[in-house]
């Protein structure tokens, strides 16, 4: 007997290999496409902990406590001037800043020891008495040497410019004047530190 197949039938072997062949595609997309978003996810929670490493850092007096001074070692930068209250010390600061610029400083030594090496740093001190950008008290500032003038907030590191990607953290502290300031701490980077 001889079977002939008219125009419109199909076997129920070729809908079946269809939908086989169509599941293991969407299976393999739907697999990769979560790869990818993990790992942009990882990356990302990766650059927040690095920013509240750093961040955690300069909450600290540094170590040695008496690191900014002239010929001391620092092993671990920190802005406070003890460990039991949150107060800057100022002297740790204006030293940190001269240290940080990222043309005549140790810019690049410092992002390692801060354990940001794979990222840029922008850490700003806000006195929050006084609005940004203004010039103010200069004993209520830490910017304010010969070098620097005296604007609010001080700035630390490098500017985030064309950013692809950034976490900041903020903390607050005292001046010894007893003035609140704000630490904001920011890891950026930008497509020629973008690495993955």
């Amino acid at each position: 007997m001889h079977h002939t197949l008219k125009r419109g039938q199909f076997f129920s072997f070729d809908v079946i290999m269809g939908a086989v062949v169509f599941l293991i595609a969407l299976f393999l997309l739907t697999t990769y496409w979560w790869g990818i978003r993990n790992s942009f996810d990882d990356t990302r929670e990766n650059m927040y902990l690095a920013t509240l490493r750093v961040s955690d850092l300069l909450m600290t007096p540094g170590a040695p406590t008496n690191w900014a001074d002239p010929g001391a070692v620092a092993g671990q930068y920190g802005l406070m001037k003890n460990w039991t209250y949150q107060k800057l010390d100022i002297y740790k600061a204006k030293r940190f800043l001269s240290l940080t610029r990222p043309i005549t400083g140790n810019y690049n030594d410092i992002k390692k020891s801060l354990g940001a090496q794979n990222y840029e740093f922008y850490i700003t001190i806000e006195n929050v008495s006084y609005p940004a950008g203004s010039a103010s008290n200069p004993n209520s500032l830490i910017c304010c040497d010969n070098n620097d003038p005296c604007i609010n907030p001080c700035i630390f590191g490098a500017r985030p410019t064309n950013a692809i990607e950034s976490v900041s953290v903020d903390r607050t502290a005292t001046l010894p004047s007893g003035e609140a300031v704000k630490i904001h701490t920011i890891l950026w980077r930008n497509a020629s530190t973008f690495t993955r």
